[in-house]
C-alpha cells in the first residue's frame, strides 16, 4: 500500500529567497512591462493605420487581415529563433519587440475594423453635412464612437501579450 504526500516538504513560496532577490525581481517586473507597453503601443499604432487603410479601400481588408493572421499563426518560439538568427536582430530587446508587435497586429486590426464598420451611416452622413472633412469626421467622430471597440481589442492584445512575455 502507497502513502500519498499530502503536504510537501518544502513551503510553496520560499519568502526569504523572495526578500534576498527583491531587486532581481524587480528588475524583471520592469523588463517585463517594459516590454508589453512598447510592444502594444507599437502595434496599436501600426493596426490603426493599417485598419484606416482596410476600411478606406476595402479590397485591402482581406489581405491585411490575411497578412497578419499569417504573423499571429507562426509559433512563438519559431519566430524568435527566426529572427535571432538575422544578423540585425540579433538576440536582445529589439528581437523581443518585432515577434511581440506581429502578434498583436491581428487583434488589434479586426477590433479596429470591427469598431469603425460599426459608426452608423446617418452618423456619417450627419457629420459630412456639418462640413466635416473626411479625415476630421474620422478622428471627431468615427474614432470616438468605434473606441468601445479599439479598447476591447486593446485589453486583449495587452493580455495575450503579457502571456508571450
Amino acid at each position: 500500500m502507497t502513502t500519498l504526500l499530502l503536504a510537501a516538504e518544502e513551503p510553496l513560496v520560499r519568502w526569504d529567497w523572495v526578500s534576498d532577490h527583491t531587486d532581481d525581481i524587480t528588475a524583471a517586473l520592469r523588463q517585463h512591462v517594459q516590454l508589453t507597453v512598447v510592444a502594444v503601443t507599437i502595434g496599436f499604432a501600426i493596426s490603426l493605420v493599417l485598419s484606416l487603410v482596410a476600411v478606406r479601400w476595402r479590397w485591402t481588408s482581406e489581405p491585411l487581415a490575411g497578412f497578419c493572421s499569417v504573423l499571429y499563426a507562426i509559433p512563438s518560439l519559431a519566430l524568435f529563433g527566426v529572427l535571432v538568427s538575422i544578423p540585425f536582430f540579433g538576440l536582445g530587446f529589439r528581437t523581443a519587440e518585432v515577434a511581440l508587435v506581429s502578434y498583436t497586429l491581428l487583434i488589434l486590426l479586426r477590433n479596429n475594423v470591427a469598431g469603425l464598420d460599426g459608426v452608423s451611416p446617418p452618423v456619417r452622413e450627419a457629420a459630412s453635412g456639418m462640413g466635416f472633412e473626411r479625415w476630421r469626421r474620422v478622428l471627431r467622430v468615427d474614432l470616438p464612437l468605434a473606441s468601445p471597440s479599439i479598447i476591447a481589442g486593446l485589453r486583449i492584445a495587452t493580455v495575450t501579450t503579457v502571456g508571450l512575455v
